[in-house]
């Protein structure tokens, strides 16, 4: 009998995948995207969705650009300053 893939990670694996330095230059899979912005799988594809982030697809396989990743990052932190 072979096993289900669980596509669900915990916390600790996903702080496992994150970056230290985000690479404006560098192509990072969802579940490195996933742990750079500290958010789930679904609120990345709901993101796309909404146009506030772009993203390569390479067959199935799913790429975020570093510059999108930084620009996100940037984006969620000016909208938290605003929040407080």
């Amino acid at each position: 009998m072979t096993q289900k893939h669980d596509w669900r990670m915990t916390v600790a694996e996903r702080r496992s995948l994150r970056p230290e330095f985000i690479d404006a230059n560098q192509l990072y899979s969802l579940a490195e995207a996933m742990a750079a912005l500290d958010c789930s799988r679904a609120n990345l594809y709901r993101a796309e969705k909404a146009g506030q982030l772009r993203v390569i697809r390479e067959g199935r396989c799913v790429k975020v650009h570093g510059r999108e990743l930084i620009r996100l990052t940037n984006q969620l932190a000016e909208s938290a300053g605003n929040a407080a």
